[in-house]
């Protein structure tokens, strides 16, 4: 599941090739709104030196946005929260024993700050810390929920 951008399809479509999760091997390989990435209003394609004083913002107050229309970091973990639970649902329908023997697996291929907070949002840990949960660009990571 990735974000419809095309740098996360064909990352999804490499990164799940290496884990042996893609279309050949999972009934849903698909794109995912809710895993777009964070939209930093009037500091998007600025200076990266905007990204430090948003992240000391979200830190203080998870409603704070950006200026210009930016998403706050609440309004980013209400999308992958709704992501989450729509993939819970989904799972729940599944035959119990057949999930049991045979768990299933997801890779989510999306962006850094979507990613961090999604992170963060699985783990029950702080949001206005979801920056102790970045990755590296490319980085796969395991995260078992």
């Amino acid at each position: 599941m990735a974000s419809p951008f095309a740098r996360t399809l064909e990352t999804a479509t490499l990164a799940g090739a290496a884990v042996g999760i893609g279309p050949a091997h999972a009934s849903c390989f698909c794109t995912a709104e809710e895993l777009v990435e964070r939209n930093f209003g009037g500091f998007e394609l600025q200076d990266h030196a905007h990204y430090v004083t948003v992240w000391e913002e979200d830190a203080k107050d998870l409603d704070w946005r950006p200026p210009g229309g930016g998403e706050s970091v609440r309004d980013v973990a209400g999308r992958v929260s709704a992501l989450f639970a729509r993939l819970e649902a989904e799972f729940a329908g599944a035959d119990a024993a057949a999930a049991a023997s045979s768990p299933r697996r997801v890779l989510l291929v999306a962006h850094g700050d979507t990613l961090s907070i999604a992170t963060a949002v699985a783990r029950g840990a702080d949001l206005g810390q979801h920056r102790a949960h970045a990755q590296e660009t490319g980085e796969l990571r395991r995260l078992v929920v």
